[in-house]
């Protein structure tokens, strides 16, 4: 079969080549229609490949299977913990010579040390994995993050808690291959290496996937990080040096049982009492496991052990999490937080999740008053939402400045790298994006030429008057002509001509009184994503109509600084304060909210009065303009019906 290497050019990389096993194999096993099952038959011919020189293969199709089913009836013996002396490859002549062709051709490829199962799992098994229960993926290059971070000894202790398939352990085996040697690495996978999952096919196929690395019975096991149920802790370590992990996290996912929850401190409620959370001792019924977890890994870590996990910004973010923060704090220090890309866990247009997550490093120690942390904020890598690589990646970057910033600190400061003290760590927010270190810049430059307003200030003043809207629920959709105005709707400084949705004047007539709209009011997007801060003016025709929930209304009174409604719209879309939503549009669990935070954005006003009144002007003669556009477009199209009719 080595008469091929001509045609070695057909993929430039080994998810593409497995992509096309997996989709071959998809189209012709008969029988074999679960991507799981295609896996195994994957499986059980990359054990037989494992020391097959494939000068070895013939262009005969059935001779070649004779020779890998000869070498799988060998495999079986060595591995009996894998395989049933009852298994076959299942796969017909066919298509295992296709698979030996393609995995010949990955072979050849110039790449270094592929982890040829942690590809045949992201692609056969990634993108069905179980999003339900808080199972996602972990993406390469959080996984490589996190190791480069962290650089793991050897001889330490490591485990992941919730190791799935294995893609920490296998891509920490690998940077031992790279940094030390092929012998080092095997004894510290047969002596020093751990995982857990309580799903028993992942568990199986983590263990699989290390031993076919490494040539060794793996250390895995298929138990319950949480309550320890089907793990004999004999065969591991009290303590450990180092816990990499991405454990599965959602607010909806039953994480214990009432027993379990028993054991954590962080399974109470938790309650607010002066500057600190006190536990009830009342259960939470409703703890989620990245909470959970967050406890049990750093119980099970040595003194001056490292947590390096994949944890959801909400946990770091939320009000409903503060308590787990102060938690972290008092078993040791907040090393390094990196915010990744809201798309980083989309691994493919349809399977995923957009949970924005952060990339959190631990250190349990002795508490500390004050120490610098960490911070960066990456905004391009991996892939994006349609599951389509992006070029640009900041992680080597991040990954840079964090080791400078270990070594010697950091020269310059940027998103990509900077640094907060501990003492300057606001309301337990631990959300890098929140720490925006580019807008202190910004703000040094925009001072010189305004007076500056806390929009709180603002509202003490009789300035502002700031109220939300509300829901009135999905039947009450397309039952009549009034628009009921939803986050979407708003854009470009106006609500929508043609709103998506509109009620009825029943509803209307039991709320407006209570929204109160008037020409002049500002609505600004509170709760989404990509929409909070964007802004639409009220003109008269948009009195008639309903706002959702999701939606701040803004009103200027009467005041004596002079700010108008055009003006405040003009500063609230200024990049200063949408630079400043930005930053305080923090993740809860599903979407991201600006909540209560719109209090603390500055606003700027220019102090000379020409500037001011130039911006009136303007954003009123725009306006104007567009309330005329959206007039003539009702009168156009009425006159459209009208003939047609």
């Amino acid at each position: 079969m080595n008469n091929q290497v001509a045609l070695f050019t057909k993929f430039d990389n080994s998810k593409a080549a497995i992509r096309d096993i997996r989709n071959y194999l998809a189209g012709r096993a008969m029988g074999i229609t679960r991507d799981e099952a295609l896996l195994d038959e994957i499986i059980k011919i990359l054990f037989s490949l494992r020391d097959i020189n494939f000068n070895f293969f013939y262009e005969d199709s059935y001779q070649n299977a004779k020779i890998i089913r000869s070498k799988f009836a060998e495999t079986k013996e060595s591995f009996p913990d894998f395989f049933d002396k009852n298994d076959e490859i299942m796969l017909d002549p066919e298509s295992l010579n296709y698979t030996i062709k393609i995995f010949e051709e990955i072979s050849y490829l110039n790449q270094e040390k592929i982890d040829i199962v942690n590809d045949c799992y992201e692609i056969f098994i990634g993108n069905h994995i179980r999003g339900q229960e808080g199972q996602f993926f972990t993406p390469k290059v959080a996984v490589d993050f996190l190791i480069e971070a962290v650089r793991p000894q050897p001889n330490w202790k490591i485990i992941d808690t919730a190791c799935g398939a294995c893609g920490f352990l296998s891509a920490t085996f690998m940077y031992f291959k790279k940094n030390y040697s092929d012998d080092i690495a095997i004894k510290s996978l047969k002596n020093n290496i751990y995982g857990i999952d309580k799903d028993q096919y992942l568990s199986r196929l983590g263990k699989i996937h290390l031993s076919l690395l490494g040539g060794v019975n793996a250390n895995i096991f298929n138990g319950d990080s949480l309550s320890f149920q089907g793990i004999e802790k004999k065969l591991m370590p009290e303590k450990f040096d180092l816990i990499i992990t991405n454990p599965p996290f959602g607010a909806k996912i039953n994480a214990a049982s009432v027993e379990t929850l028993r054991d954590f401190s962080l399974g109470y409620k938790w309650k607010l009492n002066g500057e600190r959370y006190i536990n009830t001792k009342e259960l939470s019924s409703k703890t989620p496991p990245q909470v959970l977890f967050m406890e049990r890994n750093i119980d099970l870590l040595k003194d001056g052990g490292v947590l390096a996990t994949v944890v959801p910004e909400s946990l770091l973010s939320n009000k409903n999490y503060k308590y787990v923060i102060q938690h972290l704090f008092g078993e040791g220090t907040i090393e390094s937080v990196v915010g990744m890309p809201e798309s980083l866990f989309k691994t493919s247009g349809k399977s995923g999740t957009h949970t924005k997550t952060c990339l959190l490093i631990f250190k349990k120690s002795r508490k500390q008053n004050d120490y610098p942390i960490f911070f960066a904020e990456a905004k391009w890598c991996g892939h994006d939402s349609r599951a389509n690589i992006i070029p640009h990646n900041d992680i080597p970057d991040v990954l840079n400045n964090y080791k400078q910033y270990c070594a010697d600190g950091l020269s310059v400061q940027s998103s990509l790298g900077y640094s907060v003290n501990r003492s300057e760590i606001e309301d337990n927010i631990l959300a890098p994006r929140y720490y925006d270190i580019d807008f202190k810049c910004l703000k040094n430059k925009v001072e010189k030429n305004n007076y500056m307003f806390l929009i709180s200030e603002l509202v003490e003043k009789g300035v502002l008057e700031i109220k939300t809207g509300d829901e009135v629920g999905k039947l009450a959709y397309g039952t009549g002509d009034v628009p009921y105005i939803r986050t979407s709707d708003i854009s470009n400084w106006e609500v929508k001509v043609d709103v998506k949705h509109c009620i009825n004047d029943t509803y209307y007539n039991q709320l407006s009184a209570k929204q109160d709209i008037q020409a002049g009011d500002i609505f600004m997007v509170k709760d989404g994503t990509y929409l909070i801060g964007s802004l639409a003016i009220i003109t008269n025709a948009d009195i008639k109509s309903v706002y959702q929930s999701h939606i701040y209304k803004i009103r200027v009174l009467p005041n004596d600084l002079n700010i108008t409604s055009y003006i405040l719209l003009a500063m609230l879309s200024s990049d200063f304060v949408q630079r400043q939503i930005k930053s305080k549009q923090l993740t809860q669990d599903i979407i991201d909210s600006l909540g209560k935070r719109i209090f603390d954005l500055v606003i700027p006003i220019p102090k000379q009065k020409s500037a001011l009144n130039k911006v009136h002007n303007n954003v009123k003669e725009l306006i104007s303009l567009k309330e005329n556009i959206k007039n003539n477009y009702g009168i156009l199209i009425n006159s459209v019906n009208s003939r047609l009719t």
